[in-house]
């Protein structure tokens, strides 16, 4: 396994605009940001302000690993987060904590997956069926408790070649389970073999944290600590 770790002390972007979700027609936050650590806080914190329904998103790109098997690629994305107050369960409409994957090959997978307050805490995500789209897993986890350490870990495996494999179509990804705390949720099957979007990035690993206000706009911050992209 190759651990990249530590990922809060590299440097991060910060994203706004129509180009990644927001209000029609587009109203930017009134601020977003996402602060460095500190000596006495090493954690980034994720920052918005704004009116309804607009959305930030604090960006960091990781290099592409090459796997042993391009066909059966796992990887682990985990990270600690702090909700500090009730902030986000009054303001927030989802928190997205997103990782897209772009191999060698030039095909995108893209692993979004976010908590949707505004569906009781329920567990999403970003699949083609028939277009792209969130999609509710059923999975209900309630919004994120305040005030409390999560640990998070979103699992993810992806076949990376012209032939199906391990039950997989080629160029496809599949977000296979994820832990909260400890627990273990398997996401259903009718969620899985999402297929690859042939984009040409520059191949690696994108990390997307993004922050989505309700229908009632406000403001709310998220600490995200020990974060790392296993590859396994």
């Amino acid at each position: 396994m190759f651990r990249d770790t530590n990922l809060e002390f590299s440097p991060w972007g910060v994203r706004t605009g129509p180009g990644i979700g927001g209000p029609v027609p587009f109203v930017a936050p009134k601020s977003f940001t996402v602060a460095a650590p500190t000596p006495e806080r090493q954690a980034i914190v994720v920052a918005i302000e704004g009116t309804a329904y607009t959305d930030g998103m604090a960006v960091q790109q990781r290099p592409w690993i090459d796997a042993f098997d391009p066909s059966q690629i796992l990887v682990r994305y985990e990270f600690d987060m702090l909700i500090p107050d009730g902030n986000a369960a009054k303001f927030a409409q989802a928190i997205e904590t997103d990782l897209r994957l772009c191999s060698k090959s030039g095909y995108n997978y893209n692993g979004s997956f976010q908590n949707n307050n505004q569906e009781k805490g329920q567990i999403q995500v970003y699949g083609v069926a028939p277009k792209p789209a969130w999609q509710n897993t059923g999975i209900m986890i309630g919004m994120y408790a305040e005030d409390v350490l999560h640990h998070v870990e979103i699992n993810y495996l992806i076949n990376d070649t012209n032939t199906a494999a391990n039950g997989m179509p080629p160029f496809s990804m599949n977000i296979s389970s994820f832990e909260l705390d400890g627990e273990l949720y398997t996401i259903p099957a009718a969620f899985q073999n999402s297929p690859g979007a042939l984009l040409n990035w520059v191949p690696g690993a994108y990390e997307q944290l993004q922050h989505d206000l309700n229908s009632t706009g406000g403001a709310f911050e998220i600490e995200f600590s020990d974060i790392a992209i296993d590859w396994m």
